[in-house]
């Protein structure tokens, strides 16, 4: 019966069923099965199990936390700054995109809200500087993919929630690679516009931004720079430093940091009620859909699980192919690169997680490094079509093409291939600040 559950679930998205609902249903069958005329019953308690955790509540909580910000203003002033210091070259504005889509990311905690935004703010400018699409908008597009490394990180989250892994460790051990994969592509993007020439461009009559606006203007002062940016660090080092000191859970953090943001905000005097509003009905059609898919993936969890199908899966692959913990992590890196380009990195994580994760642990692997390793490979699916949806969203932002933003994003899809290859080999980068947690 688990079995013929897969397969419903496989057959329900290929027609276009939502993933929520593809695994809501096929999970029916198994109970069904199992638990007869109290199936019903047994699915109401699981599903109740499931979503009564406290990685559930922290969901909205750093969804709202972003929006808060971006609604005040406070993430576009933090940007502006960083545009400012980067200067009005094409490599100042391709490094300042880099270095505030980071920081971006940091913010909001999702890849698709950076592109969207940072590339609505700075492109304009970026065409006036005579930056093509490919040399400009391709590293805002990679750049935005450390949305799920750098915590808060809804990946982490939901790969929490479906695992049972530790939330607050996943955070902590996005730190070094988050910053790793931060260098690199500062490095990808000196290197690749070493030899560049960029002509101002003469026909660019684009609306001002607060962006275009900020790089006309001189360097701030140091003064000035703290003043813009010191609410996006407060925040951030609480939300991390909390955590990792564990003076608070994630749900507790990201509510105190809520509370911050609206503080701060009414202390820069950006604080409405109408943005407030704003910032919860977003939170509201953002969380609601994840909520839902991650209680559905719950109970297709459980059937799977009470059927004995996981067992039988890890023992043939284990026992009966006799493949090594090696090759088993290989085939896993390519299962996800090839998924990655036809399906969006939530649904991933939400359909195979509760197949590969028993899998991964009876092979020996570490289950907060797998989860390092599970969002390197979400964040290159980000960038790589047909699917690629952080390309999808900036081009619609943008108005340019999803194919001159692959090109200028190639490098970077490389640099992250590479970079997961060195976290494969030395999964203590990952590993050494959550084991000093204890």
């Amino acid at each position: 019966m688990a079995g013929f559950a897969i397969l419903l679930l496989l057959l329900l998205m290929a027609g276009g069923v939502s993933v929520a609902l593809a695994l809501g249903a096929a999970g029916v069958p198994v109970f069904a099965d199992l638990d007869g005329e109290f199936a019903l019953l047994s699915m109401g308690e699981t599903l109740l199990r499931g979503t009564a955790v406290e990685s559930f509540s922290a969901i909205p909580l750093f969804i709202l936390l972003g929006e808060l910000l971006i609604k005040s203003n406070m993430a576009e002033r933090a940007l502006s700054t960083i545009a400012r210091y980067g200067g009005k070259g094409g490599r100042g504005l391709i490094t300042s995109g880099i270095v505030g889509t980071g920081a971006f990311a940091a913010i909001s905690g999702s890849s698709l809200a950076t592109g969207a935004t940072v590339s609505r703010l700075m492109w304009p400018t970026m065409r006036s500087a005579g930056l093509t699409a490919q040399q400009g908008l391709g590293p805002i597009a990679a750049g935005a993919t450390l949305g799920l490394m750098i915590p808060p990180s809804l990946s982490f989250i939901i790969y929490g929630s479906v695992t049972g892994e530790s939330i607050g460790k996943l955070f902590i051990a996005g730190i070094a690679p988050g910053t790793l994969l931060f260098i690199v592509f500062l490095i990808v993007a000196r290197v690749t516009t070493r030899n560049k020439k960029f002509s101002v461009a003469q026909s660019s009559q684009t609306s001002p931004t607060p962006i275009t606006e900020a790089i006309g203007e001189t360097k701030p002062t140091i003064g000035e720079a703290i003043k813009h940016i010191a609410p996006i660090v407060i925040i951030f080092a609480w939300v991390l430093g909390s955590i990792y000191m564990g003076w608070a859970t994630p749900s507790e953090s990201a509510g105190a940091a809520c509370i911050a943001a609206i503080v701060l905000a009414i202390v820069y005097r950006s604080f409405t009620i109408r943005g407030f509003r704003e910032a919860v009905y977003s939170t509201i059609r953002v969380a609601t859909p994840l909520l839902l898919l991650l209680s559905t993936a719950a109970l297709f969890s459980a059937a799977l699980s009470r059927s004995g199908i996981l067992r039988k899966i890890s023992d043939y692959m284990l026992i009966d192919l006799g493949l090594t913990p090696v090759q088993i992590i290989i085939a896993l890196v390519i299962f996800y690169l090839l998924l990655g380009m036809f399906m969006d990195g939530i649904s991933m994580m939400v359909v195979t997680l509760p197949i590969i994760f028993p899998i991964v642990v009876a092979a020996g692997f570490d289950g907060v490094w797998f989860g390092i390793i599970v969002t390197m490979l979400i964040e290159i699916g980000l960038i790589t079509p047909p699917i690629g949806l952080n390309l999808f969203v900036i081009s619609q932002s943008s108005g340019e093409s999803i194919e001159k933003l692959f090109k200028g994003a190639i490098p970077y899809v490389i640099a992250m291939l590479l970079l997961t290859i060195v976290l494969i080999v030395f999964p203590s980068i990952s590993l050494w600040l959550p084991e000093l947690m204890g």
